[in-house]
């Protein structure tokens, strides 16, 4: 039966008010009875020795962290359906071949068993083999096997050779492979990088609590001696600063860069922050960055969908198009979290995880020369609070705090530049500190940038912990759009609403925020670093779903709505225009609803292992394959 969805129109987003934090937010205290303590020196000293401050703000509890939470002030997006009596509204079907695999039927000559049922797993394509890695059963049970599923045949357009080299037995690696492997946990993610390595980040282990942000490579090599695979774990050596620990975040491979987005906590909450993993070569080794976003970036979320739209070349009989566009690829997001940085600067806000990691002795110095500055800075005494910083950050060069005080110092002592660059190690040793992201516009202000301390601002008022700071900030946005921006364009008016065929873009749809289960849909423009959003909704709210691209569209398929809904149907959008359609789907068997299943693609096909519904854990394969203008006949049969 042919499905149709109604285009959904676009509205105008209903622009949010973004607050902006106030100059004077500098002392930051671990305790209540600190903080009462200083507020009361302060008010004796302003009132013997100093001017009183434009405002009084100081954080009572600065140790807790703050989490994206969102909870709709990005965007409030309506959408309105067209007339049902019209048919230029409607999208003209995509017919998806579905493929179910028999793992454990008698063609295969070693039957071996596959997979236990689960759902967070993940599943990677390296060459002509499927990996699958980890994962957790309804009962509590984590996972931590690999194993592998080759696909070699795969690709061909003829249906029925297809299914005659399609693999049906599966090979536990997990006895004979080389290495530390990963703690058995779910809801990780998994990327491969080239046919011969992939990328394990996160996870949860849901039976002791434990949320992960460690990293752990699987090598695929050939014996000299045998001339079989081999295969080996490995944990990189990394620096830089990590993305705190985190499950069911979004994860897309560029070149030797993993771009990680958004995720979860039982701890912490949701989150919306961006970071790069930049590996190596051999990826023995590697190094973390903060992304610096630019644009309203989303709402924080998990069990989202993404995938990278890279551009096309034009066609080229000498593949120059395709060598100028891999280039332009490799160089995107080369310069992020290290904007403006110097060497002396990046080497202070980021710490070896092999270096031993500050005494409890130490950050009890750093914390007491932190608070002795902040009364020497709201006495006046600026060069002596400078001093007192230096010192602090010298016995922990891990305290966000210490970096983005220093910087307050150092604008109040004329060093913009110098302001600038702290605020930048601030935010890379603490993304959620909505103070670091603050200093950092106030430093770009003071150095006359004034468009690039629009986006700083809004990711400080999105993460300020009181109303009082939010009013505070809500105050310096509004004068520095009437002092400083009222004449020129606004940037984000100009961006556009879909991405063109040349641009490299992250595409995030869905997920699961802090007030439910979204259905939006959002462009991260990797060369300009800025989020941009269509005006209108996707049809249907979404998470735990997959996503691919094939014949110039992203297909979804599965996922909960967050509700009483498990959707085992598949959809698809142009992402040039937004408009959604549904897609028949010939097989031979009703394919099973699920969420939480594992996913990879190559080219316009993905396979799908597993998955959760209601009612059981899955363990199945499935084969998707977009179908093309010749094969339409045959699949709609």
């Amino acid at each position: 039966m042919n499905i149709y969805v109604e285009e959904v129109p676009a509205s105008a987003e209903e622009d949010n008010k973004h607050d902006v934090q106030d100059a004077q937010m500098l002392r930051e205290y671990d305790t209540i009875e600190e903080a009462q303590a200083a507020e009361a020196h302060l008010a004796q000293t302003r009132a013997e020795n100093c001017e009183k401050p434009a405002r009084d703000n100081c954080d009572v509890d600065a140790s807790r962290k703050v989490s994206l939470q969102g909870g709709g002030e990005l965007q409030d997006l309506k959408f309105e359906t067209c007339s049902l009596g019209d048919p230029s509204q409607w999208m003209a079907q995509e017919r998806l071949r579905i493929m179910p695999t028999s793992i454990q039927t008698a063609s295969t000559s070693t039957r071996t068993p596959g997979p236990a049922a689960r759902g967070g797993a993940q599943l990677v394509r390296l060459g002509d083999d499927v990996v699958l890695f980890g994962g957790a059963s309804r009962d509590g049970t984590h996972y931590g096997d690999l194993w592998k599923l080759a696909v070699s045949g795969n690709g061909a357009k003829d249906a029925s050779a297809v299914s005659k080299k399609r693999p049906n037995a599966w090979t536990d690696l997990s006895k004979s492979i080389k290495g530390s492997a990963p703690a058995p946990r779910c809801g990780h993610a998994a990327t491969a990088q080239g046919d011969a390595r992939m990328v394990i980040f996160g996870g949860l282990d849901a039976s002791c609590g434990h949320v992960f942000n460690d990293v752990h490579i699987l090598t695929k090599t050939i014996c000299s001696k045998t001339g079989k695979d081999e295969w080996t774990w490995h944990a990189p050596t990394l620096v830089g600063v990590p993305p705190t620990p985190r499950t069911e975040t979004c994860a897309v491979g560029l070149g030797n860069k993993i771009i990680y987005f958004g995720g979860s906590s039982p701890h912490s909450g949701v989150f919306r922050d961006m970071h790069v993993l930049h590996l190596d070569a051999s990826s023995q080794t590697g190094r973390w960055s903060t992304v610096r976003c630019e644009g309203r970036c989303p709402l924080a979320r998990e069990l989202a969908a993404c995938v990278l739209l890279q551009p096309t070349a034009p066609h080229s009989t000498n593949n120059d198009a395709d060598a100028d566009v891999n280039l332009q690829n490799a160089r995107a997001l080369q310069h992020y979290g290290e904007y403006l940085m110097t060497d002396a600067v990046l080497a202070q806000a980021t710490r070896p995880e092999n270096k031993q990691v500050p005494s409890a002795e130490a950050q009890s110095r750093a914390n007491d020369l932190r608070n002795k500055g902040n009364r020497k800075y709201v006495s006046g005494e600026l060069d002596a609070a400078h001093e007192l910083y230096a010192k602090g950050i010298e016995a922990d060069g891990s305290d966000a705090r210490l970096f983005g005080n220093r910087s307050a110092v150092r604008l109040a002592l004329d060093d913009p530049q110098g302001a600038l660059q702290d605020a930048l190690a601030a935010v890379r040793l603490d993304s959620q500190w909505g103070k670091a992201y603050y200093r950092e516009a106030m430093a770009l202000i003071a150095l006359e940038r004034y468009q690039e301390a629009v986006a700083p601002l809004q990711s400080a008022v999105e993460l300020a912990s009181s109303e009082k700071e939010r009013d505070g900030m809500l105050r310096a946005s509004h004068e520095l759009q009437r002092d400083h921006l009222a004449q020129g364009p606004d940037a984000e008016n100009l961006t556009p609403v879909f991405p063109h065929n040349q641009d490299l873009v992250l595409c995030v749809h869905g997920g699961k925020g802090a007030d439910g289960v979204l259905r939006d849909l959002q462009f991260f423009d990797l060369h300009s670093a800025r989020w941009f959003s269509p005006a209108q909704e996707t049809p249907f709210p979404r998470c735990g779903h997959t996503m691919w691209k094939a014949n110039d569209r992203l297909f979804v398929f599965g996922g909960w709505d967050g509700g009483v809904h498990v959707s085992g149907e598949v959809q698809s959008v142009d992402p040039l225009t937004g408009m959604w359609s549904e897609c028949a789907m010939a097989t031979e068997s009703q394919v099973a609803a699920r969420f939480s299943h594992a996913s990879c693609s190559v080219a316009s096909e993905a396979l799908v292992f597993g998955g959760v519904s209601f009612q059981s854990d899955l363990a199945d394969v499935l084969e998707f394959r977009v179908g093309d203008d010749s094969t339409r006949e045959e699949l709609s049969a």
